[in-house]
């Protein structure tokens, strides 16, 4: 009979190699998604690079949250061979899909083969990567890359290999250059190496060629940052840390290179030994330990005090379960029993360990000391509203946990099992988890070919398009929102047209601000004119009638171009877009109902030609969708501070749109806020003109 280790191995070789071969066939038989604005963003920041011009969009604006390095890779082939950087993303995409699971099956088969195995089967059973394959983007790419790192890293470590750690320090320059989403993993490899008992010089050699090489190759990025904004990229101090930052960074690298000789003098020697006889025995027994965890949870929290503080969160922190609960609605339902699994495998992996070799355990160490670093990023992305498409690299180390979880019960089951069941079940498992996971991703990938969604979004930018080509006079300055803007705008000869983007703006709910929203570090504002739910429980896109008016002056603008759908635009605006503020509609176009974020939405074009001379929204109420003031109301009902007169200021302000009467739930609810706030009835919301 074939040794079950043996059987074990094979059979976990094959599904590796199988999820990868079904990975790469449904990418062939699945065609592109439609470009994102995002992709469409990073070609115009990468052709600037190339001219010389910066890190700047197709509308000349600044870009500065992430690094160009993508952006640039997109588009160099194009530049130099002609190659459509669409297709060129893509391709670069799906191989960063299947090096995303072949390094997630890494990550689990020092824990066992079929931990390996079945950790990439269920990531491949997840549609949201192969999707993200299927794009241009630098998500996918970056998880990769940090992946890589974290491998790359812990394996430098744990032989004690300089030459490793100085690749490992590459990868991670590349990765956070994509996008810093690396960060957070940075310590993992060397949080590894001291929990696992390796020499602390070693260790500290090996990091010192990580980090030499990581500082040189981000160095360029964050002088370049600086010098557009004398601030030091993410971290928000003057730029003129970054000299005695560099020269910490110098100090700590040579000390690391030079630890193994000062490890070995006398003094060092002497200190050692008395520290170990004034230490308690535990403490000095389980020194390592307390330094590896330590260290994790001292920086887990070093970064959620960094993140709490992030600008994007507009003041709102890290922790709100409402907007958990938003988080969860938006981006889960369809995933719930996948994250569910995922999550009870993660929880079964803790008897999982107590039940492994020490060689095991040090694997499973790795995977947690990578979750409680990675965890702060995962906070951040759900209060701010983004996508999980930011934590692909800890979806990943959770799906290897989980295996390695769900594999210590498929144990328990085989000691009550006949030995002839016993030998075939790791193979079993594997091989059923694999059909069931192809079967779902073939089933997702393939309804989605002839994607509704895509067809509209295509229709719509082709549209326009080809209408401005058509109608507008070259040399005009035409102005774009959010939705479809970059879009649009890359499909247009440059050279013909001047273009700027006039978008919404993010404000928070304030309970006591004269319209209940409120900009953060701005005096307190009352000519809101339009507003739409964003991706945050207590935060909304916004048009400032003043602000917005600026906009359009100084841009000089004589066509606008707003697209509503999905995401990213507000609806509402439209109700101001009208001839006395300057906007005269020439053409619009509607197209079938498409769903996005879990809702059916509805895909428009309106075209308006500009009147600077009467641009201007003094007096105008604020729009709103019903859906936008639901949830506001809710907000303010559930806030304990709700100033009556607020309440009161939006039944006089608010205006509905599309036109129709104000919904009688949602005008009680307004008016059962407001009550107070005067001696006479609540003014109801205005409806707007047909």
């Amino acid at each position: 009979m074939i040794p079950v280790a043996l059987s074990e191995h094979r059979a976990s070789v094959g599904i590796v190699g199988g999820t990868l071969a079904v990975f790469a066939l449904l990418l062939v038989l699945a065609p592109p998604l439609y470009p994102s604005f995002d992709e469409s963003k990073y070609l115009g920041i990468g052709y600037n690079m190339f001219t010389g011009a910066g890190p700047r969009t197709i509308f000349g604006a600044l870009f500065l949250l992430h690094a160009p390095l993508w952006p640039m890779v997109v588009v160099a082939p194009d530049l130099w061979f002609g190659v459509d950087p669409f297709l060129w993303g893509h391709v670069l995409n799906g191989l960063a899909g299947l090096a995303v699971l072949v390094l997630v099956a890494a990550l689990g088969w020092r824990i066992r083969p079929a931990v390996g195995a079945l950790a990439a089967v269920a990531y491949l059973a997840t549609p949201y990567l192969h999707d993200l394959a299927r794009t241009a983007r630098l998500d996918v790419p970056a998880a990769a890359l940090t992946l890589a790192y974290v491998v790359v890293g812990i394996d430098a470590v744990r032989r004690g290999s300089v030459g490793r750690g100085l690749l490992a320090g590459a990868i991670f320059a590349m990765a956070f250059l994509v996008k810093e989403i690396a960060l957070p993993f940075a310590p993992v490899p060397f949080l590894v190496g001291i929990l696992g008992g390796r020499p602390w010089a070693t260790t500290a050699r090996v990091a010192a060629a990580t980090f030499a090489v990581a500082a040189l190759g981000t160095s360029w990025w964050f002088v370049t940052y600086a010098g557009f904004t004398r601030t030091v990229y993410r971290l928000g101090a003057s730029s003129a840390l970054l000299v005695p930052l560099y020269v910490g960074i110098a100090v700590v690298v040579v000390a690391g290179f030079a630890a193994p000789w000062l490890s070995s003098r006398p003094a060092a020697l002497g200190w050692l030994m008395r520290s170990q006889a004034r230490a308690p025995a535990a403490v000095f027994r389980h020194s390592r330990a307390l330094a590896a965890w330590g260290g994790a949870f001292a920086w887990f929290l070093a970064l959620v005090v960094f993140f709490d503080r992030n600008p994007e969160l507009k003041g709102n922190g890290l922790f709100r379960a409402d907007q958990y609960a938003l988080y969860a609605r938006t981006w889960l339902p369809t995933q719930m029993p996948l994250v569910l699994g995922a999550v009870v495998g993660a929880a079964f992996s803790l008897p999982a360990r107590r039940a492994a070799a020490p060689a095991q355990r040090e694997a499973f160490d790795a995977l947690y000391l990578a979750t409680v670093c990675g965890l702060p990023l995962v906070l951040l992305v759900i209060a701010v509203g983004e996508p999980p498409r930011n934590y692909l690299a800890q979806i990943g180390v959770l799906a290897a946990l989980s295996a390695a979880g769900w594999l210590w019960v498929a144990s328990l089951v085989e000691r009550i099992t006949p030995p002839r069941v016993t030998a075939i079940m790791p193979a079993g498992l594997l091989a059923a988890s694999f059909a069931i996971a192809t079967l779902l991703l073939a089933s997702h990938s393939l309804d989605y070919r002839a994607s509704a969604r895509d067809s509209v979004l295509q229709s719509a930018v082709a549209t326009a398009a080809d209408w401005i080509e058509a109608n507008v006079a070259p040399g005009a300055t035409i102005g774009f929102g959010s939705f479809l803007g970059y879009e649009t705008a890359v499909e247009l000869p440059v050279r013909d047209f001047s273009m700027v983007q006039l978008h919404q703006s993010l404000a928070v709910v304030d309970p006591a601000a004269p319209l209940a929203l409120a900009a953060l570090r701005a005096p307190p504002i009352d000519d809101w004119i339009a507003i739409e739910n964003s991706r945050r429980e207590t935060e909304f896109y916004v048009f400032r009638a003043r602000t917005f008016a600026e906009q359009v002056r100084r841009s000089g603008i004589s066509i606008y171009v707003y697209q509503t759908g999905p995401i990213t635009s507000v609806p509402a605006l439209l109700g101001v877009l009208v001839p006395e503020h300057g906007f005269t509609e020439v053409s619009s176009w509607s197209y079938p109902p498409i769903v996005g974020s879990g809702s059916t939405t509805t895909v428009t074009t309106h075209i308006f030609a500009v009147d600077q001379a009467r641009v201007g929204f003094d007096g105008s109420p604020m729009y709103a969708t019903a859906d936008a003031l639901d949830r506001l109301v809710g907000v303010l009902e559930r806030a304990s501070d709700t100033s009556p007169t607020t309440a009161s200021n939006l039944l006089e302000s608010i205006t509905m749109w599309p036109p129709s009467a104000p919904p009688a739930d949602l005008l009680a609810r307004l008016q059962a806020l407001a009550l107070s706030s005067s001696d006479g009835p609540p003014t109801l919301p205005r409806t707007a003109p047909t």
